[in-house]
C-alpha cells in the first residue's frame, strides 16, 4: 500500500523506455484518493527517437491517446503527458488501480508496451447512516447503520436533532459492530422533541451517527419527518344552573330551562403535547363565550365547545342539557258590556302545561280587574300549551265607561292584558247638530267607506279612510344645476326621500311630477339606484335636460301616493 509508485516500459528500440509515476492524496469524508499521474521518455544512447501511437490506461478508462502518425522526438525526461485521476474506495476503505501504457517507439507500429497494479493505502472509513424512519412522538424510531471499522473506532454514537443540526435527543453510544439502534426515548425526551413541533403538526428532524477516528470527528445523517399524534386538545366542561328559583323548581342545576336559567360554563380547555391554545370559544343558542362565563336565560339546552391550539388542531364537544321548553305566558282579553250592566270577560293565551321535574307541575293563575281595583281569581281550562277563560258579572251601570284588565300567573312569571275600555253603546244616537252610528253602515250590502282621519304632516296632506287605505300629497321644492352628463342628456342632483306621514302596508302607488317655469324638462327615477319607493319613504327623482344648464335652478315635484295603511297616524 502506497501514495506514490511507478513503473517503466523498455521500448523496442536501442534502449528506448517509457516510465509511467504518480502521487496520491486522499480524502476521508469523500472516501476517495486522487492521483497525480506522469508518463515520460528515454532514451539511454543519448539524443533522441522519434516516437508516437502513445495511449495510457487507468482503471480501463483511457486518459490519454495520439494517433500513431502524432510523432515526438522523445528524449530522456520528456513529459509525453500528465494528468489527475481521482478514485473511489469501496465500504472497507481499500483500493487498488490499474495501469496500462503504449507507444510505438522509432517505428509506425506499436511496439513498446506494458502494464502494472497499484494499492493505494486504506482509508479508514466513517460509518453511515443507511436509513431512519418517519416516525410519530409516540414511537421509537430504529435507524440502520455500516461501521466498516467496527471496534477500530474510538466511539460511535448516535442523535437527534432539528432541521438546523441543534440536539434535541442526545448523543448515546450505539455498537460499533451491529447494524441498527432503536431509540428508546424518555419521557424527557418525547416532550423536548414536541417542544420542537409544538407550533406545528409535523418537523423535519435529523438523524445524526458521530464517529470518532485517530482523533478525527466525522458525522452523517438523514432527514426526516416527526409528526405529532393523539394531540387534539381536551374540553372537559362543567354547566351548571345558577338561578335559584329554576332550581327550586327542577330539583337539579343539571336542568335548564328555557328563558329562565342563567347557566354558568366553565370551559375546561387543556392543550396537549407542548403546545398551546390559540382560541377557545362556546356557543349556546345565538350567543358566544370565549372564556368562563355564564349564558343567562338560556334558550337552548344544545352548547357547542370548541378549542384550537398552536397545531392548529381542533377539538369540537357538543353537550345536551336536559332542557325544560318553558313557554312565556301571554295574556289576551275581550270585555263586553250588555245593556242592564252585565260585564262579560273572555281570556285566553299561552302558557307552560307542563311539570318541571316530573312532579312539579306548572301554576296557571287567570285573574281580572276593574278600574285599577282588586284583582280576582277566574277559573280557567288549560288546552295544550294554551288556556281560555271565560266571565260574566252583573251590577255595573250601563251609561259608565270602565277599564278592565287580565293576567296569568305561573311558577317563574306574570303577563299582563292590555287595558280595555267598555261600556253599554247603543247602534246610534243623535243631537241637534248629528247624528252617528255606532256600528258599521253597508248600503244594500256594502260597506260605506268614509274618510276616519285627515290632516297635514311634514309638508304633506292625507286622508285615512275607513277600509283601511290612505293617501297623501305634497309639491316638493328642489333646487339643482342640470350639468352631469347622461347619456345624451343632463341631469341634476337627485331629490332626497321624503317620508311618508304614516306608513304603509307594502309599497304604495306613487306618482310623481314635475312643474317648471323656465325650461322644458323631464322627471326620471334616480338612475344610481334609488329609483324605488318603499313603504315608508318616496323614490328618489332627477331633471332631465338635453343641455347642460350651469345656472342653478328651482322645480317643483308633485307626490300623490295610495295604498294600504299600515298604521294611522
Amino acid at each position: 500500500m502506497a501514495l506514490s509508485g511507478s513503473y517503466r516500459i523498455n521500448g523496442g528500440y536501442q534502449g528506448s523506455y517509457m516510465l509511467f509515476s504518480w502521487t496520491g492524496t486522499q480524502s476521508i469524508v469523500n472516501n476517495t484518493s486522487t492521483i497525480n499521474w506522469r508518463l515520460t521518455g528515454g532514451y539511454v544512447n543519448g539524443g533522441y527517437v522519434m516516437a508516437g501511437g502513445f495511449k495510457v490506461i487507468i482503471d480501463e478508462e483511457t486518459v490519454y491517446s495520439k494517433p500513431i502518425d502524432y510523432r515526438i522526438p522523445m528524449y530522456t525526461g520528456t513529459v509525453i503527458a500528465q494528468g489527475t485521476k481521482t478514485l473511489s474506495h469501496g465500504l472497507n476503505g481499500a483500493r487498488a488501480f490499474n495501469v496500462y501504457c503504449e507507444a510505438g517507439i522509432y517505428t509506425y507500429a506499436i511496439n513498446s508496451s506494458g502494464s502494472a497494479t497499484f494499492t493505494l493505502d486504506t482509508i479508514h472509513q466513517k460509518a453511515i447512516i443507511t436509513s431512519a424512519p418517519n416516525f410519530t412522538d409516540e414511537e421509537s424510531p430504529t435507524i440502520t447503520y455500516t461501521n466498516t471499522l467496527g471496534a477500530a473506532v474510538t466511539s460511535l454514537q448516535a442523535c437527534i436533532t432539528d432541521d438546523n443540526g441543534k440536539s434535541y435527543v442526545g448523543y448515546r453510544d450505539i455498537s460499533k459492530t451491529g447494524t441498527s439502534y432503536t431509540f428508546e426515548l424518555t419521557t424527557k425526551e418525547r416532550n423536548s422533541l414536541r417542544t420542537l413541533c409544538a407550533n406545528a403538526q409535523s418537523i423535519r428532524v435529523r438523524f445524526y451517527i458521530k464517529s470518532v477516528i485517530n482523533g478525527n470527528t466525522f458525522y452523517s445523517y438523514l432527514t426526516k419527518t416527526l409528526s405529532i399524534v393523539n394531540a387534539e386538545p381536551i374540553i372537559s366542561p362543567t354547566i351548571a344552573d345558577t338561578n335559584a328559583t329554576t332550581v327550586a323548581l327542577t330539583g337539579d342545576s343539571n336542568v335548564l330551562v328555557r328563558y329562565f336559567s342563567n347557566a354558568a360554563v366553565t370551559m375546561g380547555v387543556s392543550p396537549q403535547k407542548q403546545a398551546t391554545i390559540t382560541s377557545k370559544k362556546v356557543v349556546n343558542g345565538g350567543k358566544t363565550l370565549t372564556e368562563d362565563g355564564t349564558f343567562n336565560n338560556v334558550e337552548s339546552g344544545d352548547f357547542v365547545f370548541t378549542a384550537v391550539d398552536s397545531r392548529g388542531l381542533i377539538t369540537t364537544l357538543p353537550i345536551n342539557r336536559n332542557f325544560i321548553e318553558y313557554i312565556n305566558p301571554t295574556c289576551d282579553i275581550e270585555v263586553s258590556m250588555g245593556a242592564t250592566g252585565t260585564l262579560n270577560l273572555s281570556v285566553s293565551g299561552n302558557y307552560f302545561n307542563g311539570s318541571f321535574n316530573g312532579i312539579t307541575k306548572n301554576k296557571l293563575i287567570i285573574q281580572y280587574r276593574v278600574d285599577m281595583g282588586e284583582w280576582k281569581d277566574i277559573q280557567a281550562t288549560a288546552s295544550g300549551n294554551t288556556y281560555s277563560a271565560t266571565y260574566e258579572e252583573t251590577g255595573y251601570d250601563y251609561q259608565k265607561t270602565y277599564t278592565v284588565q287580565a293576567r296569568i300567573i305561573d311558577s317563574l312569571s306574570t303577563a299582563f292584558s292590555a287595558e280595555v275600555k267598555t261600556r253599554s253603546i247603543p247602534v246610534c244616537d243623535w243631537g241637534e247638530n248629528d247624528f252617528n252610528f255606532n256600528v258599521p253602515i253597508t248600503i244594500q250590502g256594502s260597506p260605506l267607506v268614509y274618510i276616519t282621519k285627515e290632516g297635514t304632516k311634514n309638508g304633506w296632506y292625507y286622508r285615512n279612510w275607513s277600509n283601511g287605505m290612505g293617501e297623501c300629497w305634497k309639491v316638493l321644492s328642489h333646487t339643482t344645476t342640470i350639468s352631469t352628463a347622461f347619456g345624451a342628456m343632463y341631469v341634476g342632483t337627485a331629490t332626497t326621500r321624503q317620508s311618508y306621514p304614516f306608513p304603509f302596508e307594502g309599497k304604495p302607488v306613487e306618482q310623481a311630477t314635475l312643474q317648471s317655469d323656465s325650461i322644458a324638462a323631464w322627471l326620471i327615477p334616480d338612475s344610481r339606484g334609488n329609483g324605488v319607493n318603499d313603504s315608508r319613504q318616496t323614490a328618489m327623482y332627477n331633471v332631465v335636460y338635453p343641455n347642460s344648464i350651469t345656472k342653478t335652478g328651482t322645480y317643483y315635484i308633485s307626490f300623490y301616493c295610495y295604498g294600504k295603511l299600515l298604521a294611522e297616524v
